[in-house]
Formats: structure tokens, C-alpha cells, sequence
């Protein structure tokens, strides 16, 4: 049973699913609609809170529509091809992302898939019912509504060292049990959540002026690299331009100025 929630009147929230029951069997079920085979699946090893699919395929041109389903989908591209096209709720994309990138694909949304060349990539499913309840318990957010963005080309160091090791996992055979794969299902939702709901990174305006935080880091940058050029400068400077300084204040001395005393 999937419960239907919109957002909070905002455009940038997306469709809420509720979860109140998964299976694998429903992923599963996806794979009809994906013509290539996967790599590796978790849908046997008995997982719980997650299951993890990955893909690889060197086809030359691939196209597909995938349905919804009432998991959280964030995809990590291990190996972007060299054309890609995405659709899917809030999200059109014709450029392929950087390698390492992530992407979140909320519960009840299709998509559409193009690209041309190679492409690697790893889908972790997670079942919105954990994520509602580590949103409740870590964040102190509304259990019985979970909004999730829809999200493409992160770059989340925290998240993707998340997710590299359920994939390394998944490489192993799951042999750390249901147990092991709540534990990352948790970490993973933990990294997700923090990142929407941290302070957003401000940009720039469309007059190409720098926010404030990175114009005084590019300030911070010249005055150290202008004390450091100054100080090569004093070291190096030939003696027909050097202008000593007295004993008494900081005046000048004329060339050829001698001191005599009174």
C-alpha cells in the first residue's frame, strides 16, 4: 500500500510517498522494462532497509521509460557515457554528469532514459519508511511526511563513501546479512537528509557578482599571495633602486645622504 502526499506548497518539493509496505519483488519487476541485464543484485541476500542494483553496458544507443515504484532511488555514476538525456519529476538533464556524481530519484517517480556509449552506474533503493524514521529520530522532522527533492550531479563526498560501501558490499556477496545493510540503509539517509536540510550554498547572482563567503576567500588568496611577492621583491631588488630606511621613523634617505654629526 503506497499513500500518496504532495508538498508543502512549494515547487521545489516533489511528490511524498509514504511507504507502507515494499518487497524486492517490485524491483524486480523493473527489470522488463531495462533492456540489458544487471552486474550484481542485492534482491536474494536478504536485505533490509535497501536493496542495490548495479549496471554496465557498452551499448551504442539505449532508450527506456522506467514506471514508479515506492523506493527512493539515488544513483551513483560510476562511468558517465558520453551522451545522456534524463527525465524524470523536476529533473531534465541532456548532459552527462561528472563521474562519481549522484543523483536522487524520489519514491513515485518515472523516468526517462537516453545515452549513447559505455556507462557504469550503482541504484540503491531506499525504502521511505526507514528514511521518514531516521528524518524523525536525527533531524526531529514530521514522521508521516517525508519530502524528498528530486537532486542530479551531487557532490556529496559523505554520501558517496556511503554508498561505495554498500556497493563493495554488494561486490562481496551481502555476507554481513540484513543487519549490515540497515546499518548503511541508516548512514545513507542520515548523509541525504543533512545535505537538504543544511544551509544552502548561496550563488552567484545573475549579474556574475560573487557571493560574499567566496569573495572574501579570493581577497584572503591576493593578499597572500601579494605579502609573498612583496617579500621576494625586497629580498631580490638591485641596490640602485634600494631606499634605506633611518634609525629614526621611517623617512627616506636621498641617494648619497651621509650622516654628521652636530
Amino acid at each position: 500500500m503506497m499513500q500518496m502526499i504532495t508538498g508543502f506548497g512549494s515547487a521545489s518539493l516533489v511528490t511524498v510517498v509514504r511507504q507502507m509496505e515494499n518487497s524486492p519483488k517490485e524491483l524486480e519487476a523493473l527489470q522488463k522494462f531495462v533492456p540489458f541485464a544487471p552486474c550484481t543484485t542485492s534482491y536474494r541476500m536478504g536485505w533490509k532497509g535497501l536493496e542495490a542494483v548495479r549496471y554496465r553496458t557498452d551499448s551504442a544507443s539505449v532508450e527506456f521509460t522506467v514506471p514508479p515504484v515506492s523506493y527512493h532511488c539515488l544513483v551513483l555514476i560510476s562511468r558517465p557515457p558520453e551522451k545522456l538525456d534524463v527525465r524524470y519529476e523536476g529533473v531534465k538533464r541532456d548532459m552527462p554528469p561528472a563521474a562519481g556524481s549522484i543523483a536522487l530519484v524520489p519514491a513515485g517517480s518515472s523516468q526517462l532514459v537516453r545515452w549513447q556509449g559505455s556507462k557504469e552506474d550503482l541504484l540503491i533503493y531506499l525504502e521511505p519508511s526507514l528514511v521518514a524514521r531516521v528524518a524523525a529520530e536525527s533531524f526531529g522532522l514530521d514522521s508521516s511526511r517525508t519530502v524528498l527533492p528530486p537532486l542530479y550531479d551531487l557532490n556529496v563526498p559523505e554520501l558517496r563513501s556511503a554508498m561505495l560501501a554498500v556497493d563493495a558490499e554488494l561486490r562481496a556477496g551481502g555476507a554481513g546479512g540484513s543487519l549490515l545493510a540497515e546499518s548503511f540503509a541508516t548512514v545513507l539517509a542520515v548523509h541525504l537528509i543533512r545535505h537538504i536540510t543544511g544551509p544552502r550554498r548561496l550563488k552567484a547572482s545573475a549579474d556574475g557578482v560573487l557571493p560574499r563567503h567566496k569573495l572574501r576567500r579570493v581577497v584572503e588568496c591576493i593578499m597572500e599571495n601579494l605579502g609573498g611577492a612583496v617579500r621576494r621583491w625586497n629580498k631580490w631588488r638591485p641596490s640602485s633602486i634600494s631606499a634605506p630606511f633611518t634609525s629614526r621613523g621611517n623617512s627616506r634617505r636621498p641617494p648619497g645622504w651621509r650622516h654628521t654629526s652636530m
